[in-house]
């Protein structure tokens, strides 16, 4: 029991440790960044942030790229205003 148990966590965690290294981390590079709700210009504002700002990028949409936050909000942004690194 002790054996499944340990192999269940191993297994979860070393999952978890590989999908968070998967996301790339970047930096707002646009003085003024406006987050959509949607990978649209006419989408909806939904945060605004400021360069210098770190994020994750979450995944890739065209020229969009869906990007997390330090706090955890999520928004679409367009990859020309984020620089990854």
């Amino acid at each position: 029991v002790t054996l499944v148990i340990t192999l269940f966590f191993a297994i979860t965690f070393g999952a978890k440790s590989y999908h968070d290294a998967q996301r790339a981390e970047a930096i707002v590079v646009s003085p003024t960044l406006n987050l959509k709700s949607e990978p649209k210009d006419e989408a909806k504002t939904i945060l605004t942030v400021h360069d210098g700002l770190k994020v994750s990028i979450m995944r890739q949409l065209g020229e969009w790229l869906e990007v997390r936050l330090p706090n955890g909000d999520k928004g679409w942004a367009k990859s020309a205003d984020i620089a990854q690194i």
